[in-house]
């Protein structure tokens, strides 16, 4: 277990010192999302493989609630309309999941809202890339009514870059990501009923929050 620890700690370090140096370097000021991909549908009646075209955001989601231990769990995703070079149009979203186990690391606001419409924020951006986008505990894929899972970060969902961003005068974390594998129904997980997405070398780039 201590090895397995020690090599965890040896190869977490290049990311961290990546996002620190990055921090330094002049931010991004006011920067627009960046897509590229490709998008199969398979299962279905209109079968297809088409790139991503062009893409605008829709909307963004940010939430939180308490546990029993006083952890705070963190939710955070973002929506855009997408369209395809086929001419199809579908909404594609990421969303993370983070239990936070140090509330002073936060600033919680909207106690009175309901969880899933809570605004939060790292005290210091720098925590928010650390703790959050760099040691996320679930993200997730969505496009239409599908949604692809990940626990933590794999090879199929991985963050590969977090810099600076100056948006509307704010301090913001820029993220560089890649995703690919397959997105199935919310009730449908075996892709048993209807159509199956698939991601191929998907990548993007810009601001969550």
């Amino acid at each position: 277990m201590k090895s397995c620890l020690q090599l965890l700690l040896v190869l977490s370090i290049p990311f961290f010192v990546s996002c620190a140096q990055n921090r330094v370097l002049s931010p991004l000021i006011d920067p627009d999302p960046v897509f590229s991909g490709q998008i199969e549908v398979i299962n279905s009646s209109n079968d297809y493989v088409s790139r991503i075209k062009s893409w605008e955001v829709n909307r963004k989601n940010a939430g939180w609630y308490e546990n029993r231990q006083g952890g705070v769990m963190l939710t955070l995703a973002i929506y855009f309309d997408v369209e395809l070079e086929n001419g199809e149009k579908v909404e594609l979203g990421f969303g993370f999941n983070k239990l936070e186990g140090n509330r002073d690391l936060l600033i919680l606001d909207d106690p009175n809202n309901a969880a899933w419409d809570r605004n939060w924020e790292y005290k210091s951006m720098e925590d928010e890339a650390n703790f959050f986008f760099g040691d996320f505990d679930e993200a997730r894929v969505t496009i239409g009514n599908n949604v692809s899972f990940h626990q933590g970060a794999n090879p199929a969902f991985q963050i590969t870059d977090i810099k600076t961003a100056m948006v509307d005068g704010v301090e913001r974390n820029h993220i560089q990501l890649t995703f690919e594998g397959l997105a199935f129904g919310w009730y449908d997980p075996d892709g048993q009923y209807q159509e199956v997405y698939k991601f191929i070398e998907g990548s993007f780039e810009g601001v969550v929050e």
